[in-house]
């Protein structure tokens, strides 16, 4: 009795939590930025984004980027550390000279329903 009761909670919780974000919110942001560091020779990017939106917690930071090879591309897609310092928020990255198109997303809510997204073209 205790498995089935178990089983049905289970079920229901799973179906809930799969509702919570049946329309994900992205759009491009302006106060999502990419930036150079201000040494040009470190090939050194500055990603900011707001530590809030909304009223919801950033919760993530994803970068995504297509990698030029000899004949070939591939995308790529990794997640970046979310630092503070004062009133900044965001992360850092070493842009390759073989990256073209990235983009970071910035996923806020505790379903990483919403993001915001900076692009940056090589």
């Amino acid at each position: 009795m205790k498995l089935i009761t178990f089983i049905i909670l289970s079920m229901f919780c799973s179906v809930v939590s799969a509702e919570d974000c049946l329309e994900p919110f992205s759009q491009q942001h302006e106060a999502v930025t990419i930036t150079p560091d201000s040494d040009p020779a470190s090939g050194m990017y500055h990603v900011r984004v707001p530590r809030e939106f909304d009223g919801m917690e950033l919760r993530l930071l994803i970068l995504s980027a297509t990698m030029k090879e000899a004949k070939e591309r591939k995308e790529i897609s990794l997640p970046l550390a979310i630092k503070t310092r004062g009133e900044l928020t965001g992360s850092f990255f070493y842009m390759s000279s073989n990256w073209l198109n990235v983009r970071v997303a910035a996923k806020y809510g505790e379903g990483l329903c919403t993001e915001l997204v900076a692009e940056f073209s090589m």
